[in-house]
């Protein structure tokens, strides 16, 4: 009888073992994937003034997917966050004619818009910028 008690008793245990394993596995691939449903911005941030300093550059895709061969024109921060340009047509701005790769400053209101590409898939971004001011530096 006390061998059946040792044999259950190593079985429970493993069996704790094992679903501990797997719930520390499954944390960690969770921990790997992307947030999802997570806005760019702060609700509090929409609408209001911004400067950002960065690089003109293309604004790189959401996901592990082909980067394709257009570019869409946007700012890379200091600290590695991209941001969208929107320039309001009576505002005399063709940021598209600037260089990638030109250190500017833009000053501007901050938007929580989305932007894609041809193919539909979003660009990674932390918002847009709606441009009131660009100045290179």
């Amino acid at each position: 009888m006390k061998n059946v008690l040792i044999a259950i008793g190593s079985v429970v245990l493993l069996i704790a073992a094992l679903f501990a394993l797997n719930n520390h596995i499954y944390t960690e691939k969770q921990a790997d994937l992307p947030a999802t449903n997570t806005p760019a911005i702060s609700t509090e941030a929409v609408g209001e003034p911004i400067t950002v300093r960065g690089q003109i550059t293309c604004l790189p895709k959401i996901g592990d997917g082909p980067q394709t061969q257009e570019c869409a024109i946007g700012l890379e921060d200091e600290s590695g966050d991209y941001y969208s340009l929107e320039a309001p047509a009576d505002a005399g701005i063709d940021y598209q004619l600037l260089g990638t790769g030109m250190t500017v400053e833009v000053s501007g209101r901050l938007t929580d818009e989305e932007q894609l590409g041809p193919d539909g898939n979003r660009y990674d971004t932390v918002g847009t910028i709606v441009i009131e001011s660009i100045e290179a530096q």
